[in-house]
């Protein structure tokens, strides 16, 4: 895949570019398809070869996102549509309709459904692991604990006769 894309030719502390066709996966300052044009970015001025820039994005040559906007400078590409988001509705407006639309709100929801699962999947507190087996048993045992501290009505009656 080739690239239209700028290759550094300046000195230290004064960059000049040369805007070449290369392939995408060459150095930045490797060996160029061919040379385009020239860009300086302390005088802003661009040369272009306007009909060589036509004819490689005819072909398929993809520009950066710099040469993009040089050539959106030059009226060679048209500006690209940015993408905007709708806005958001006024809290207020949001709380009245039940629903949270910001994505914070969102994760905090599904935050809460994960901690109820974990809290279902995990074992109680280390002291008190039980198993369902183990946890029956123990409502048994304390249902068999409430009959035998429960005084028959019979039994009621004789002990109030002897006192």
């Amino acid at each position: 895949m080739l690239k239209i894309r700028l290759m550094r030719i300046g000195k230290r502390n004064d960059p000049h570019y040369r805007i070449v066709v290369m392939p995408a996966r060459t150095k930045r300052d490797g060996k160029a398809v061919e040379h385009i044009g020239n860009y300086d970015p302390r005088s802003k001025k661009i040369n272009l070869n306007e009909e060589r820039v036509k004819y490689w994005l005819s072909v398929g040559a993809k520009p950066t996102d710099t040469i993009k906007s040089i050539l959106t400078k030059k009226n060679l590409i048209e500006k690209e549509k940015r993408f905007e988001k709708p806005a958001l509705k006024p809290k207020k407006e949001r709380k009245e309709e039940g629903k949270e639309t910001t994505p914070a709100a969102s994760l905090k929801k599904e935050g809460s459904d994960q901690e109820e699962v974990k809290k279902k999947s995990e074992p109680e507190a280390k002291g008190n692991i039980k198993t369902e087996i183990q946890k029956e048993e123990a409502k048994q045992e304390k249902k068999d604990d409430k009959e035998k501290t429960e005084v028959k009505p019979e039994k009621k009656e004789a002990k109030e006769k002897a006192k």
